[in-house]
């Protein structure tokens, strides 16, 4: 009977493969990050007397995060045939899953360290103690671990999850006022205390539903569908379901109108997507005035786009119809149009609401920027709709000294709308920090021109 256990060529090949994407890959990254951060801007920040409070808050905020993700995606994800092993005998289940959740506990703390890490070597660099560096890295690795924790209380408790994530979040702005660092190791073996209860009151046909959407998404992500495999993780509607989503009025109105009554019935993605457009609008509003302007709207503009998802089923949705019979009298175009008009109208409040955040925090709001930027990104999102499949042709071996680059294409082929949409929210602010204003409308005009040709043929091709 062969072991569970790896052999030692097997781990020796995992470091090594480790070992070369953080020299060429994570180390760099790490670099620009550093070097971006490093200013006399980040540093008077974390220097105030506000950054504790500031610190308690975000810290508050990811907890309250974690428990909203587990409802839905905890870190109790095993192989579904382990699922009757594990939690359908008279093992306990603390006893067959803890492993599993020592491994996704010791990677968040693992991450949260790495941001200490790195906040700790911008305050070396700057001439702090090397004792304050250490904290920093120990306390995001307890945050971490508090974190998973929290993570999976919102998968043992997820019709809970949502009540307790918003008292969490709510302790968080209280605790903002009054920050007490040193109470987080207590809150910490507290929570410990509770792992063995939670992992116990997991229950096997809710283990087996998520080990087998992970499954199949993983598997469709593998052979590069990534949208299918999104869209299989994607929470199921709990509410609504006697809503009326037909109404009466103008065939835009009732398009839009019934978009969004589906979107909303799935409540937890809505205001997700709603507070992440809301967040970027807000970015890409204040980023023509930062010292990075350009690289903030880029990470801005791919937000929005992620964010846009979730009110673009329709598009989707078109995209599927065009290459099918016309069942309800509007062809592809038209299609595309009317369905466009849900996530306009949310774009255009989530935009308001984002400058008047931006306003009222006493910051410049460049609005021209926030308009061009949202746009594009909304074009993109349509363009991206009607992708399609994957080419076959995509997935042939490429063989070279280094192995097989197929992987490449394919993820070329995926990336091809984000990369976009980060052109599109760094080359306008560039545009306009340089006070370029004709070029960057000039710009924006074009690639929405270009896109929507784009899109035609892809239509077209479907």
């Amino acid at each position: 009977m062969r072991s569970s256990r790896r052999e030692t060529v097997e781990v020796a090949y995992v470091v090594y493969v480790v070992a070369v994407m953080g020299l060429l890959v994570v180390a760099p990254a790490v670099a620009v990050v550093f070097e971006a951060l490093n200013t006399p801007t980040v540093l008077d920040a974390l220097g105030s007397s506000s950054a504790p409070a500031t610190a308690a808050l975000v810290v508050g905020l990811a907890w309250a995060t974690a428990l909203w993700v587990g409802a839905g995606y905890g870190p109790i994800t095993i192989a579904p045939a382990l699922v009757g092993l594990w939690a359908g005998t008279d093992l306990p289940r603390h006893a067959g899953l803890r492993r599993a959740f020592r491994q996704r506990a010791a990677w968040a703390a693992a991450a949260w360290a790495g941001a200490g890490a790195l906040v700790g070597g911008i305050l070396l660099a700057d001439g702090g103690a090397a004792h304050e560096a250490t904290l920093l890295v120990l306390a995001g690795a307890a945050v971490g671990a508090i974190g998973s924790v929290a993570w999976l209380a919102g998968q043992s408790f997820a019709r809970h999850a949502w009540w307790l994530g918003a008292v969490v979040a709510t302790l968080a702005v209280v605790a903002a006022t009054w920050p007490r660092a040193r109470w987080l190791a207590v809150v910490g073996a507290a929570a410990a205390l509770f792992v063995p209860r939670m992992l116990d009151a997991l229950r096997g046909p809710d283990l087996l539903a998520q080990a087998l959407r992970w499954q199949s998404a993983t598997t469709t992500a593998g052979s590069g569908d990534l949208q299918t495999a999104l869209g299989s993780l994607r929470a199921l509607p709990r509410r609504g379901r006697r809503w009326r989503a037909i109404v009466e009025g103008p065939t835009a109105v009732r398009f839009a109108v019934a978009d969004l009554v589906g979107t909303w019935r799935a409540t937890g993605r809505f205001v997700i997507g709603a507070l992440a457009l809301s967040a970027s609008a807000a970015v890409l509003a204040a980023a023509v005035a930062q010292p990075f302007g350009p690289a903030l709207a880029a990470g801005g503009a791919v937000l929005a786009y992620l964010a846009l998802g979730v009110f673009c089923d329709g598009l989707r949705h078109a995209a599927a119809l065009a290459a099918r019979p016309g069942l309800f009298g509007f062809g592809p175009w038209r299609l595309f149009a009317l369905h466009s008009t849900a996530p306009l109208v949310v774009t255009a409040l989530a935009g308001v609401a984002g400058g008047a955040l931006v306003a009222a925090s006493g910051r410049v709001t460049h609005a021209l920027a926030l308009a061009l930027v949202l746009v594009s990104v909304l074009v993109v999102r349509a363009w991206g709709a009607a992708k399609g499949q994957l080419p076959v042709s995509l997935l042939t071996p490429i063989p070279t000294p280094m192995g097989d680059l197929s992987a490449l294409n394919v993820t070329a082929w995926l990336a091809d709308a984000p990369l976009v949409a980060a052109l599109a929210g760094g080359g306008v602010v560039w545009l306009l920090a340089d006070g370029r204003a004709t070029d960057a409308v000039v710009g924006a005009a074009i690639l929405v021109v270009l896109l929507l040709r784009s899109l035609r043929r892809r239509v077209d091709r479907l």
